[in-house]
């Protein structure tokens, strides 16, 4: 957290001993360099809020001891590499506020240990991954802000989310009943896509829900009586909808 400027030097990669690597919140520029792949006993690689730009290297992939890796605020572009899905230790992934496009890689899913996803603020396309219903550990998944098409995975109420966070990121469909089974969850976010149809009564079993935004959609017919159950609610956001009813 300096005022560092410039490229991070190839040399780097000969650090093989080296297990902690935070140069966050400096003004290095350049590409990610692929010689960091060579640091196979990195545990943690935190490079958020610089100006990295170009793709992650491929390399990444040989960080299969990583436990957090940060990337987030940087200038980084192109699809994100399917060696990603190889740090099966992986805990915390954010990759927030990049531009990276093209679809998400269905080798995410292979992350069971990941409990933190945050791809938010990029340039994502595609459907969102069934294979992300794999992440059997994941409590917080953030989806804002993308290019994505499609429905939200029905499998996606398995996950032991506390937060569901994916507002203006082209979710369309109907929602899937399978969210009343999301009953740890506490913050649901949906607002600004193109969801249609009505809300499932299902919602109403998530007891633990402060707070649930639907508005900016297409749903239709009427908040269900459910509802009346989700005591923890602080807010609750429903307008530019379709609904009718009492």
């Amino acid at each position: 957290e300096n005022k560092l400027i410039g490229s991070i030097p190839t040399e780097v990669g000969l650090l093989d001993e080296l297990t902690f690597f935070a140069g966050y919140l400096n003004s290095f520029s350049g590409p990610v360099p692929s010689q960091l792949g060579s640091l196979t006993s990195l545990t943690y690689l935190g490079l958020h809020g610089n100006l990295f730009t170009s793709s992650i290297p491929s390399e990444i992939g040989f960080l299969t001891g990583l436990v957090q890796l940060l990337l987030g605020d940087n200038g980084l572009t192109g699809s994100l590499p399917p060696e990603v899905g190889q740090l099966t230790g992986l805990v915390f992934l954010a990759l927030y506020s990049n531009s990276f496009s093209g679809p998400v890689p269905s080798q995410l899913g292979n992350l069971t240990s990941l409990t933190y996803l945050g791809l938010q603020g990029n340039l994502f396309t595609s459907s969102i991954p069934s294979s992300l219903c794999s992440l059997t550990a994941v409590t917080e998944l953030h989806l804002n802000t993308n290019q994505f098409n499609g429905s939200l995975p029905s499998c996606i109420g398995a996950l032991p989310l506390v937060i569901l966070w994916a507002p203006l990121c082209g979710l369309e469909g109907t929602l899937p009943t399978s969210l009343g089974s999301m009953t740890t969850l506490t913050k649901l976010s949906l607002a600004g896509n193109k969801l249609s149809g009505p809300l499932p009564s299902e919602l109403g079993a998530l007891v633990l829900l402060h707070t649930i935004n639907m508005g900016d959609n297409k749903l239709t017919g009427s908040l269900p009586s459910s509802f009346g159950c989700l005591s923890s609610l602080v807010e609750l956001s429903m307008g530019s909808n379709k609904f009718n009813g009492h």
